[in-house]
């Protein structure tokens, strides 16, 4: 099930950037993909404080919020409604593409599944790194399973 605003959001990304790649293989697409997978095993494990760390503050969570605190980050996950009976979530298809050289974004269609391995939800989300700290984090993310 996608949503009808993920076209206009990929569009709206390709529109900021004057360099867009369609999916990339340099070095940066495998260090984001590590910080992912990363960030991806502390979400399904529901280790707030690990979710955190692979964000930087402030955060903009698309369409309309800003979190400006690690604090703040690990308070949203922590209180984020999830599907009831939710016990694990898996990675469908991800590509990632580069916006310039210090941007990326991550497409991930992604399945949560309960105890008994059915399926609860399916959704997708964006994930927008920059490693302007120096690392890669995500500074930005929209998500119809948020």
């Amino acid at each position: 099930m996608k949503s009808k605003l993920r076209p206009l959001i990929l569009l709206i990304c390709l529109m900021i950037t004057t360099f867009s790649v369609a999916q990339t293989n340099d070095e940066n697409t495998e260090l984001i993909r590590n910080v992912f997978d990363a960030y991806f095993d502390d979400f399904v494990a529901r280790d707030f404080e690990g979710m955190a760390s692979h964000y930087q503050a402030p955060l903009m969570i698309i369409p309309a919020r800003v979190i400006d605190s690690r604090e703040d980050i690990v308070d949203f996950f922590r209180l984020m409604p999830i599907q009831e009976g939710y016990a694990y979530s898996t990675q469908d298809e991800v590509t990632i593409h580069r916006m310039s050289n210090s941007l990326y974004y991550l497409d991930l269609d992604f399945s949560r599944y309960n105890e008994q391995d059915e399926l609860v939800f399916e959704g997708s989300s964006l994930y927008f790194f920059t490693n302007a700290s120096g690392v890669w984090k995500i500074y930005s993310i929209w998500s119809n399973g948020i």
